[in-house]
């Protein structure tokens, strides 16, 4: 359910509040931190290559584990369409 477009790239105020709804109650840290990457990606995707870099750092600040390049994940976003 993390990686579903309607929250990964809401549309709606409905979308951003079930968003919401699962970050405070639903998803443990580490799905938190899977879903601040999906939401990275798909800004890297767009683009939006400081916005995904943004949501990588919070998703490693999230997810100790996570040793991933932001910086270089969101270059490399840019090219997956």
């Amino acid at each position: 359910m993390t990686f579903h477009t309607r929250f990964t790239q809401p549309t709606s105020d409905d979308d951003r509040q079930a968003c919401q709804v699962c970050e405070k109650y639903v998803w443990t840290q580490a799905e938190l931190a899977q879903f601040r990457i999906a939401q990275g990606d798909a800004m890297a995707r767009q683009g939006d290559v400081a916005g995904a870099i943004a949501k990588y750092t919070e998703a490693q600040s999230l997810d100790k584990s996570l040793t991933f390049d932001p910086q270089a994940r969101a270059q490399q976003g840019t090219t997956w369409r």
